[in-house]
């Protein structure tokens, strides 16, 4: 986009900047090798969303996606 900037940091990293010591981020994925939560304060869970019940229901403020249409089921 023209005029627009950005930068190599992570939903998740970003939002644990945002949320500080008081609060949490949890950041779930099927594959979660691209997740390097150590060093940037958020927890990380393997979830299928295709499969499995979402994680931490009722307790999250915020929920955002990433590619989940990508991953559906396949055409028939």
């Amino acid at each position: 986009m023209d005029g627009w900037s950005g930068t190599s940091v992570s939903v998740p990293a970003w939002l644990a900047e945002q949320v500080g010591r008081s609060g949490r981020v949890v950041a779930s994925d099927i594959d979660t090798a691209w997740m390097l939560a150590d060093d940037v304060g958020f927890e990380v869970l393997r979830h299928d969303v295709g499969v499995d019940a979402a994680p931490m229901s009722g307790q999250l403020d915020l929920a955002t996606a990433r590619l989940i249409s990508a991953w559906g089921r396949k055409p028939r």
